[in-house]
């Protein structure tokens, strides 16, 4: 059985941009992770949060990396983000595939309708 978990745009406002005066107006950035377990997870089975993993614990990691300071790159502040998820998926000992992407809604680029994706993957295995 494969098993998957998805966040899908979870909007943080973000101080983003190469510029100071674009850094300073937050601006929207969604979220996304994904999660393929390499095994079933025991919470499916035992309907306890223990057993699972913690979405909510996931959003609150994204925003409080995206809100501890400025950031001039979409790429660094989703690299950030990565580091703290996978740091998190360690602790509960998680063998899996995961995808960190961060989208910046609205970068100051003439034309540009659905803004700019940066994203990073990872494995782990126990």
């Amino acid at each position: 059985m494969f098993q998957k978990m998805k966040i899908r745009n979870y909007e943080v406002w973000v101080s983003l941009g190469c510029l100071k005066e674009e850094q300073a107006y937050l601006q929207p950035v969604h979220f996304n992770i994904t999660i393929e377990f390499n095994h079933a997870l025991k919470g499916c089975v035992t309907d306890r949060i223990e057993d699972a993993i913690d979405y909510v614990s996931l959003t609150e990691i994204i925003k409080n990396i995206s809100q501890e300071k400025s950031y001039h790159l979409i790429e660094h502040l989703c690299f950030m983000v990565h580091q703290h998820i996978d740091t998190y998926l360690k602790k509960c000992k998680i063998s899996c595939k995961y995808t960190t992407e961060a989208i910046k809604l609205r970068p100051p680029v003439q034309s540009l309708q659905n803004g700019v994706e940066f994203s990073c993957s990872s494995e782990l295995s126990y």
